[in-house]
């Protein structure tokens, strides 16, 4: 925001708040994670924050858009109730929570109505439901000549500009588009410039270089994710000797590819930061000499424009990455894998040879110190994955459906995304969402075993846990929440998550914190009612460090109105579980429970199942 601001930027065009659905998306590394609840929490601070420097943010591209290839052309073909659990949660929070000052619509068509030109999406949802008040501008170019469409569909900035808007204007004098609505978007537009313009009069601006790059030094480390770390070999010893491996110990990948390449005048080096953090006479490049420690810096580029060819590393990684640590295992040395990478890569053909593995994406100019930092022990690696490693990309959700069939993606797996379709189809995975070791150790513990939410009187209940520090270095651990409906209406997931914390403690230091639960994390967005809906009845909620190493469940009870109580549209199947109400059949009529037929009729509302029955 203030490198932004210094610059005299009024709105930056991001964050990127879509969804990572396949893990060879090529944007991936500018979005937040596979999970809609965590993908909404940071990226609407994300915005707060940015905003906070009197610089306006632009949640972007409205709405599921998940891939590059034909992502100008393809039709995406998504239910409403995927659209509404997965790939709105996203931006509902940047708009609600963080109040971006702006949404940029999708390239990409919706259903058969580009995201451009679509008033349910721009109008009807973003406007009208969520009630929106900044602006809404379309991606670069992604309006042609219909700019009369787009304005009616609810835009009201059309990048990039000058644009011709004859179409717009003969709307307006033939009836088609009102004067009423042209003073709705210019009002829109001047109540952004004009908040904007207050709020830099209000906030001082400030630019301090050494400051800021501290401040990208110190975030990077603090998303920095341990992978493995076979018998604690990292962080290193002050005396062990190292070598470095690999193209990106002296060029680490530092950003994507397209618009988002910025490259400038500051770029690090990985090598020459080991030499600064353990001495020169410690380190070398690519020699086996009497190196102790083998560390290879693999890289696998992401960006705008296309996907990823492959879930793996890039050439020539690919090849040597397998050959060096063999080479370094047969030698007798210990080995570290540093994962320059912008998402997901298949480790099968290395990782029994790496010893640690720490995953550093693409982080940015800074990414080399902190990475040497982490290593030498300078710091803690403090991030979890926010995505799920496969073991192979066969594996995923979204393969086959993924990147589509000529002009059309059919997102097959529905609500099931990362880890919620590995869970439900019990696939083993790499590493799960959620995952990161600690340099420390941690003892964590639930305080309760059972809670009760009564939606009469509560919105909100809070889970206290106790955690304590018990290595022997200053750490920091993520306590995860995942909630589990016991006995769900709809096809659920077997756990979503719907908190999470940080905890930073100092050895032997002691915590008592609290993950609070909100009524509306409960909701799911039942298709037949076409609403949200909070089912009451028993939960389970699971307490983690990770989405697969949960180390307490608590029982929780949810009382209150039940939006599927039995009556007349209740399905015929459920009347038949319940036996109260399947009593109440059999006494009215004899015989019925036990005609085999019957069962061809449990898809059907009772009220049109007895109709059936009656007549026949």
């Amino acid at each position: 925001g203030w490198e932004l601001r210094d610059s005299h930027i009024d709105i930056c065009l991001g964050p990127n708040v879509d969804i990572q659905r396949d893990p060879l998306g090529g944007r991936n590394y500018e979005m937040y994670g596979e999970d809609p609840y965590l993908v909404g929490m940071i990226g609407s601070a994300f915005i707060s924050g940015m905003q906070e420097t009197g610089v306006g943010a632009c949640a972007k591209h409205f709405i599921a858009n998940n891939q590059e290839t034909q992502r100008e052309t393809k039709n995406n073909h998504v239910s409403e109730r995927t659209l509404r659990e997965i790939y709105s949660p996203g931006f509902l929070h940047a708009v609600q929570d963080g109040k971006t000052k702006a949404v940029m619509s999708a390239y990409s068509c919706l259903n058969g109505t580009f995201a451009s030109y679509n008033r349910k999406l721009l109008a009807e949802l973003l406007k009208e439901e969520w009630e929106f008040e900044g602006i809404v501008v379309s991606d670069w170019g992604a309006v042609g000549e219909d700019t009369d469409r787009a304005v009616k569909a609810g835009l009201d900035v059309i990048l990039t500009g000058p644009r011709d808007l004859k179409r717009c204007r003969e709307a307006v004098e033939n009836g088609e588009i009102t004067v009423e609505e042209i003073d709705e978007h210019v009002a829109r537009i001047l109540g952004v410039i004009c908040d904007l313009k207050a709020e830099q009069k209000e906030i001082p601006a400030r630019y301090h270089v050494e400051e800021l790059l501290e401040t990208a030094c110190d975030t990077i480390v603090d998303g920095m994710i341990l992978l493995k770390n076979k018998e604690n070999l990292l962080p290193l010893s002050s005396s062990q000797k190292v070598s470095l491996w690999g193209k990106a110990s002296e060029h680490m990948l530092e950003c994507g590819t397209g618009s988002t390449k910025v490259v400038t005048a500051l770029t690090g080096n990985f090598l020459d930061e080991m030499k600064e953090s353990i001495g020169a006479d410690r380190v070398s490049h690519e020699q086996w000499d009497d190196a102790e420690v083998v560390i290879y810096t693999a890289t696998a580029q992401g960006g705008e424009g296309a996907d990823r060819e492959r879930m793996d590393v890039d050439a020539p990684d690919r090849e040597k990455l397998p050959e060096v640590l063999r080479e370094a295992k047969r030698r007798g040395k210990k080995t570290v894998v540093a994962l320059n990478v912008s998402g997901p890569v298949d480790m099968r053909a290395w990782i029994d040879d790496a010893d640690a593995i720490l995953c550093i994406f693409i982080p940015g100019y800074m990414g080399a110190k902190a990475t040497a930092r982490v290593i030498c022990g300078e710091a803690a690696p403090g991030g979890r994955l926010p995505v799920t490693f496969p073991v192979r990309y066969e594996d995923t959700p979204s393969y086959p459906d993924f990147p589509g069939e000529h002009n059309d993606v059919f997102y097959g797996e529905g609500i099931f995304v990362g880890y919620r379709n590995y869970e439900k189809r019990k696939i083993d995975v790499q590493y799960p969402f959620g995952f990161g070791l600690t340099y420390s150790c941690f003892e964590q513990r639930a305080d309760l075993s059972a809670v009760e939410m009564d939606l009469d009187r509560q919105r909100e209940i809070e889970i206290p846990v106790s955690i304590v520090n018990t290595g022997k270095i200053a750490d920091a651990q993520v306590i995860q929440l995942y909630v589990s409906e016991c006995e769900p209406h709809l096809l659920r997931p077997v756990k979503e998550l719907k908190a999470f914390k940080k905890i930073r403690l100092k050895p032997g230091e002691k915590a008592e914190t609290k993950l609070t639960l909100r009524a509306e994390d409960l909701a799911c967005f039942d298709p037949k009612m076409r609403k949200w809906v909070i089912p009451t009845g028993a939960y389970t909620l699971y307490l983690g460090t990770s989405s697969k190493d949960i180390f307490a469940e608590i029982s929780m009870k949810v009382k209150g109105k039940n939006p599927y109580a039995k009556g007349p549209d209740s399905l015929f199947s459920e009347i038949l579980k319940d036996e109260k109400t399947a009593a109440v059949l059999e006494k009215y009529l004899p015989g019925l429970l036990e005609n085999e037929g019957i069962s061809i009729l449990g898809d059907r509302t009772l009220k049109d199942a007895m109709s059936m029955i009656i007549i026949s």
